[in-house]
């Protein structure tokens, strides 16, 4: 904001989803994970305690909907639910009615929704001339399983070994696809092996349709 300019050897985006960095150095363009992972929203709600005692569970709860699927974490001082879902079979207001029928009109009549546009995708090069990209700014696979985290963790281990001389970036970059491509497959898995037909979305994910393009990816 004050128009110092910085150089360095090295600078590491780990600025999210805004991306500011790698988006304007990235050797090779923003890649979308379409078709294999369709989800682009997801609504949040955080709700006051009815009885702390018996809800604060030391667990998340996951569940399918009709067009997506449902998380409930316990927080310390609220309950944390949201719903990822793909707006192309599902209105915002659809999937708000959805929400809070599977929580109880009552328990959260009085907390508001918002909504996160989410992009599920990666740059095939997070590290690009001098800058490394990092958790969301290198790529993000919907939350479903917390892969994401994993990756993070991953990425800085992995970081070291190039910086020991063990790898070079172009085999780091490397790594970083083989990993992506294998958290698509695994996180389709969950959608596409599902037996579940009872609306639009579901009947989209036909078993027969990934086999071919999990291949091809």
């Amino acid at each position: 904001d004050s128009g110092t300019k910085y150089t360095s050897d090295l600078f590491i985006d780990c600025t999210g989803f805004k991306r500011l960095l790698i988006d304007k150095v990235a050797e090779e363009k923003f890649s979308s994970f379409e078709p294999y992972l369709t989800h682009d929203k997801a609504m949040v709600i955080r709700y006051d305690y009815t009885d702390k005692e018996s809800e604060m569970k030391p667990r998340t709860k996951a569940k399918c909907l009709s067009s997506g699927w449902y998380w409930e974490i316990p927080l310390y001082d609220k309950i944390s639910v949201g719903y990822v879902y793909t707006s192309k079979f599902i209105s915002d207001e659809e999937a708000e009615d959805e929400i809070r029928n599977e929580i109880g009109y009552e328990k959260a009549k009085n907390a508001e929704a918002y909504i996160v546009d989410i992009e599920s995708g990666y740059y095939p090069k997070p590290w690009s001339k001098n800058v490394l990209a990092i958790g969301l700014s290198a790529g993000f696979i919907e939350p479903l399983e917390s892969t994401l985290l994993y990756s993070v963790i991953w990425a800085g281990r992995t970081v070291k070994s190039v910086m020991d001389g063990k790898l070079t970036i172009d085999q780091y970059n490397g790594k970083v696809n083989g990993g992506m491509a294998d958290f698509v497959d695994f996180i389709s898995i969950g959608y596409y092996m599902s037996h579940r037909n009872d609306s639009e979305f579901w009947r989209s994910r036909d078993g027969k349709t990934i086999s071919k393009k999990m291949t091809d990816w």
